[in-house]
């Protein structure tokens, strides 16, 4: 090359430079297993030269120039592979030495760094191959605006091209990946080399070949990549057929270089040095993990024969501009000074978490990584999300729109509380306007009907003198219509005469501009004409008002002038004597050109020239009816004006009589919109409280907008791999930076609060999820990031929610073990189902790339997605959820930067909440069963204010003129009331555990003093009936005494007396008498006692008969009472439906505050089990890791607390931390009872 002298003169400064620039560097920069690529040899050197070779020497002028070139050079070989910036630093101080030893320049090492030194050939886009120039690239701007074309270029090409790299496309080559399918192997990998080998051997074309570390199926892949890269041949690639093919194909092009064509060996290395040359092979690999380093040792040529070129994390200022460029374009309207600090705020955040997952690993050896591409994902997050939010924000208040509904104003209506609150306002003042409007239209109203009476009146006589007139100039127009008639006739036949004259009198015309003097004097040679002759002459001689003898004639026609003069004669202006004297020629039937041209043929050229058209006639008729027109117009002009007088006064009686009309018709109107502005005033006028409320709340989410959906979108994008500490921690240093920057952000913001409702978690809970806030985080992280979620599960509880969630859709669950995973996979991607993909190990599948980067494009308006080597209709209803059971798996960044890593693991805090919300669930589950039916009833009632409010303001948007004369509108506004009170009403019915327990309470407070009143009566009753059994006992036990008394002395003296019975016969008799006496008292007794014992059961019957109907009669009472007080409080509680726009919701939530304080007074309470339930679990999780035989799973823990521990009597709970020699785990003792 043709180098300046100046230039070849460096040329041993350029190899001494190299030379130790390679010996220093191999020396210094030895290989570690951080650092395995720090490998240098004699080809690193070769390239070094070989890129300065490629210089343009008209570009190369002197020494700085090629010292910077070789600056470049050695920069892209050396310095593109150190790992950090230490050795960047180190190569910079060599270099700076090497410029001052071996070129005499004087470099700093930072020069470096501040003024980049890049050598290019792609500066002047769309050149040709023959005009690109190897030149130093110093203007950045340009450079940047270059690159800047090119990627805009590149990004028109096909959707399928898009993942190809932007070099490639700089320099004009083709882009070649693998495409992995379903058992895509080392076979097909063997075709795809072989399509390589085609596009840069046969077809001679320059290919990149984009190969990734994700797509190494097998480590054999990089065997035969490690052969090109060495000797760009593959041993035993080609089948004989194959091999004559390619022969064949490189047989021309072999031929044009002088190789023989029977010489197949030389076409074939031919082949091969067109594959080296036009096949460049570009390899992605991550350095992360054990992998980069055992193949950079296996396959030596990845290292030898390979640029490599280090991508070190982002610095802080290419975050920051990244962070600007995008930024840029952004409207945040009143907020734009805050693009300066979001943009800052972009990189604190990316910083905090990679500092942040370096602190997780080194506390809890859980690795997670950040990239740029997180980066790129955080920012395109945030700009999606705050898009959406502005837009929702901006649907219900619209602030910059000011809407007024009135009679002068018929612009578009903006839902917006603004306009609502001004809308009322506007209609109570057009209350009060209405009414004076009503006043004064009648008042308007009274006087004009006097002035319509006063106009009838004139109107009335000013029609009597016109019908007089006009009778008069009716009859002149007769007879002035007959005058015009019988002149019309005459100007009828005179102008027929005038219409057969006239092509006579121009033919005449021409026939005396034809005559000449030989025509004259063959005339005048006639001594004694003919008659007609004769007759002619006689007339001409008239017409110029001389003799009619021939004499004179014949004199006339010698003067020289003759021919002058009829040529000149006034014909139109013929006295009426000389017509009167050529009346005798023109009525002679002899005296036409046809007869006198048999006498001669001059005459018919002038014989027609005295043909006349009588006009005086028609003059005069005309005079005469121009006089009478004239006459008649002047009585109709007089007509006319008395008939304007009339038709003024008909306006002006027409005119008071609309005005009647219109004042009646106001006065109605006024009336109408009195009544319908009373109606819509009492309709909306409980609005404007919950308006202005939204308007400030809505006023402060506006401006919080911008900081909250920055934190949540920065949420999504780095949290989720991060246990709950963490996820705290950094959040509350966000908002922290968010303060500092004076970016607004709500105070106490949370991810449910900007990002999801509490409706929607209630339904996520109902599926199964956890009610943990960190539970609750994962979900909203699952439904609300942009890429598709790969839950850490270990515990399944994240599976077990997502089956339930996506049951009612079809979920298909699927393992990447299963051999139809794939066709299943894309059957749901056809058709919108949702997918779960189970037990995923630290590394996917490579056939699911294009899935998880979402790579779909638009053909034929169609939405594609290429799976293996077929294009499937993509349904944008797809869901693709993953979860794997490994605790602590280890993901590299090609995994992290492809999807969502949420950790749904248990923690000790986690597990603990979660247990506390079964346990007060469990104990309290009226609280539970309250909150849930409020968190409905809030959503049904908003939803049905939003219904309401969307009919009303798609009215409104409809209506044209006066709001209060659309009829439609006001009944609509009522009728919403109405229907508000029906829902409100069948909803407090058809709620019925709350209905009962309404009726429960109203029965408590009803029934208490009347079940004070039946207890009293009844204890009196009992005494009652106590007290008169007791005496029964009493009475039956005397008479029994008394009875036994008498029948032992009875019985003694019955012996005394048998003694001596033979004695005294009578006192025998009289003893017997005695003893029946006795024994018919006992009888007497019995019955006595009996009879006193009936009457005690008597009155114990009917006193409790009497209890008994006491007892129905007042339940029956107190239910009924309980049944109606609640029931005319529901119906007055949805009478009052006209301020449940505000004050029911406003209740309502208030009552949902209260109800969540007793909840978080009852978890406290219950915080002990809770504690307790989670240090045992993790406990008996610690003795699973030494001994498989005592591991179980969460669920069975949870179900096993349920059964004891949430029953026992918090007072009585007693945690206590135990070993067992026998079991070696913990247990948990409730009421003194091991449980577990």
């Amino acid at each position: 090359m043709d180098f300046p002298h100046v230039v070849r003169q460096c040329a041993e400064s350029i190899v001494s430079a190299a030379v130790e620039l390679y010996f220093r560097m191999s020396s210094d920069l030895l290989p570690t297993p951080a650092k395995s690529h720090y490998v240098f040899n004699l080809r690193d050197l070769s390239k070094c030269v070989q890129g300065m070779l490629q210089a343009d020497p008209g570009v190369i002028r002197d020494r700085t120039q090629i010292f910077r070139l070789f600056v470049h050079e050695t920069q892209r070989i050396f310095h593109d592979r150190l790992i950090n910036n230490e050795d960047k630093m180190f190569f910079h101080t060599i270099m700076s030495e090497m410029a001052s030893k071996h070129f005499g320049e004087t470099v700093e090492p930072d020069s470096f760094v501040q003024n980049p030194i890049l050598f290019g050939d792609y500066i002047k886009m769309g050149a040709a191959e023959a005009d690109k120039m190897y030149e130093e690239l110093s203007d950045m701007t340009k450079l940047k605006n270059v690159l800047n074309d090119y990627l805009d270029d590149f990004n028109m090409q096909s959707s399928k091209e898009m993942k190809l790299v932007l070099a490639a496309h700089i320099c004009g080559y083709q882009c070649f990946q693998i495409e992995l399918c379903r058992g895509y192997d080392y076979s097909a990998f063997h075709e795809d080399i072989k399509k390589l080998y085609d596009f840069a051997g046969i077809q001679n074309k320059h290919t990149v070949f984009l190969f990734t570390d994700t797509q190494i199926v097998v480590e054999e892949f990089l065997e035969d990549i490690n052969n090109i890269l060495n000797s760009g041949e593959v041993p035993n690639l080609f089948e004989p057929d194959e091999y004559e093919k390619l022969i064949i194909g490189c047989r021309p092009g072999a031929k044009e270089v002088g190789i023989p064509e029977g010489n197949r060996d030389a076409i074939y290395d031919f082949c091969i040095n067109r594959v080296r040359n036009n096949l460049h092979i570009v390899l992605c690999m991550s350095p992360v993990g054990s992998a980069f380093r055992s193949r950079c040792r296996m396959f030596p040529s990845l290292v030898n024969c390979c640029t490599i070129d280090w991508f070190v994390e982002w610095p802080k200022e290419a975050l920051l501009g990244v962070s600007k460029s995008s930024f840029e374009p952004v409207d945040l309207g009143a907020q734009e000074h805050l693009k300066q600090s979001v943009s800052e705020m972009c990189v604190d955040i990316h910083m905090s978490v990679t500092s942040m997952a370096e602190r997780f690993y080194n506390e809890l050896k859980r690795r997670y990584y950040t990239t740029p591409t997180s980066y790129l994902e955080l920012i395109n997050l945030y700009l999606n999300m705050l898009t959406e939010k502005t837009k929702n924000n901006k649907n219900n208040n619209n602030s910059d729109n000011n809407r007024n509904i009135n009679s002068n104003n018929n612009s578009n209506i903006n839902s917006n509380s603004n306009n609502n609150n001004s809308n009322i306002n506007s209609n109570n003042n057009s209350n009060i306007n209405s009414n004076n409007n009503s006043n004064n239209n009648s008042n308007i109203n009274s006087n004009n009907n006097n002035n319509n009476s006063k106009t009838a009146v004139t109107t009335t006589v000013t029609t009597t003198v016109t019908l007089t007139v006009r009778k008069v100039v009716m009859e002149d127009e007769q007879v002035a219509k007959v005058k015009a008639d019988e002149t019309q006739a005459i100007a009828h036949d005179a102008q027929k005469d005038l219409d057969e004259a006239l092509p006579a009198l121009e033919a005449a015309i021409k026939a005396l501009d034809s005559l000449d003097k030989n025509d004259i004097s063959e005339i005048r040679v006639f001594s004694k004409p003919p008659e007609l002759v004769q007759t002619v002459m006689e007339a001409v001689a008239i017409l110029l008002g001389q003799k009619t003898d021939w004499a004179s004639a014949k004199v006339m026609l010698g003067d020289a002038n003759f021919l002058k003069k009829l040529g000149e004669y006034d014909k139109d202006n013929i006295p009426e004597s000389i017509l009167k004297k050529l009346k005798k020629y023109v009525d002679n039937p002899k005296f036409v050109p046809e007869v006198v041209e048999k006498v001669s043929k001059i005459f018919p050229r002038y014989s027609p020239c005295p043909v006349h058209v009588d006009q005086r006639i028609l003059a005069k008729a005309q005079a005469e009816l121009d006089e009478v027109m004239s006459l008649l117009k002047e009585k109709q002009d007089k007509l006319a004006a008395v008939e304007a007088k009339i038709a003024e006064l008909q306006k002006t009686y027409d005119d008071s009589v609309a005005e009647k009309q219109k004042l009646e018709r106001n006065i109605a109107t006024t009336a109408g919109r009195l009544k319908r502005s009373s109606k819509l005033t009492t309709a909306l006028a409980d609005e404007q409280i919950r308006w202005e409320e939204s308007v400030a709340q809505f006023e402060i989410q506006i401006n919080n907008v911008v900081g909250d959906v920055f934190i949540s979108a920065a949420c999504v994008a780095y949290y989720g791999a991060f246990t709950s500490v963490y996820r705290q921690e950094l959040v509350k240093a966000w908002t922290d930076r968010c303060i500092e920057l004076e970016i607004p952000v709500t105070s106490g913001m949370t991810l449910e609060t900007v990002l999801a409702d509490p409706f929607e978690i209630r339904q996520w809970n109902s599926d199964g999820l956890p009610r943990d806030q960190v539970s609750v985080e994962n979900a909203i992280l699952v439904t609300r990031g942009r890429r598709w979620p790969l839950m850490i599960d270990p515990q399944e509880q994240a599976n077990r929610w997502i089956r339930n969630r996506e049951a009612k859709n079809g979920l298909k669950i699927i393992k990447l073990t299963d051999g139809t995973f794939l066709r299943t996979l894309e059957n749901c991607i056809r058709i919108g189902m949702p997918v779960l993909l189970e037990d995923v190990e630290e590394t996917l599948d490579p056939a699911l790339e294009p899935i998880l980067l979402k790579q779909t494009f638009m053909s034929g308006g169609r939405l594609l997605i290429r799976l293996g080597d077929s294009d499937i209709d993509y349904d944008r209803n797809f869901q693709f959820y993953m979860t794997t059971k490994m605790a602590n798996p280890t993901y590299l960044p090609e995994v992290c930067i492809k999807v969502t890593i949420i950790n749904f693991t248990v923690t000790k805090s986690g597990l603990e909440d979660q247990l506390l919300s079964e346990v007060v669930r469990l104990e309290r589950p009226d609280l539970e069963e309250q909150r849930n039916q409020l968190i409905v009833r809030i959503n049904a009632d908003k939803n049905q204010l939003k219904a309401i409010e969307d009919r009303i303001l798609k009215l409104l948007f409809e209506s044209e003129g006066n709001i209060l004369d659309n009829e439609e509108l006001i009944n609509v506004l009522n009728e919403s009331k109405v229907s508000v009170t029906l829902m409100l009403i069948i909803n407090n019915l058809t709620s019925f555990s709350s209905f009962w327990s309404k009726v429960f309470v109203s029965l408590v407070r009803i029934a208490m003093p009347a079940v004070i009143i039946i207890i009293l009566v009844v204890v009196i009753i009992v005494v009652i009936v106590v007290v008169a059994v007791a005496v029964a006992v009493v009475v039956v036990i005397v008479v029994v005494v008394i009875m036994v008394v008498i029948v032992v002395v009875v019985a003694a003296v019955a012996v005394v007396v048998r003694v001596v019975v033979v004695v005294v016969v009578m006192v025998v008799v009289v003893v017997e008498e005695v003893v029946v006496v006795v024994v018919g008292g006992e009888v007497v007794v019995v019955v006595a006692v009996e009879a006193v014992v009936e009457g005690a059961v008597v009155v114990a019957a009917a006193a409790a008969a009497a209890v008994v109907v006491v007892v129905v009669v007042v339940v029956v009472v107190v239910v009924v009472a309980a049944v109606v007080i609640v029931a005319v409080e529901v119906v007055a509680t949805a009478s009052a439906a006209e301020s449940v726009t505000s004050g029911v919701i406003k209740e309502r939530l208030a009552e949902a505050e209260a109800t969540e304080q007793k909840i978080s007074l009852a978890r406290e309470k219950y915080r002990i089990v809770a504690e307790r339930g989670s240090v045992m679990y993790f406990v008996v999780a610690s003795m699973g890791e030494v001994d498989p035989m005592y591991q179980f799973s969460l669920k069975y823990f949870k179900q096993v607390s349920e059964v004891t521990g949430v029953k026992a009597n918090i007072k009585r709970v007693k945690g206590c931390l135990s070993w067992s020699r026998g079991h070696g785990v913990g247990g948990i003792c409730y009421k003194g009872k091991r449980i577990i």
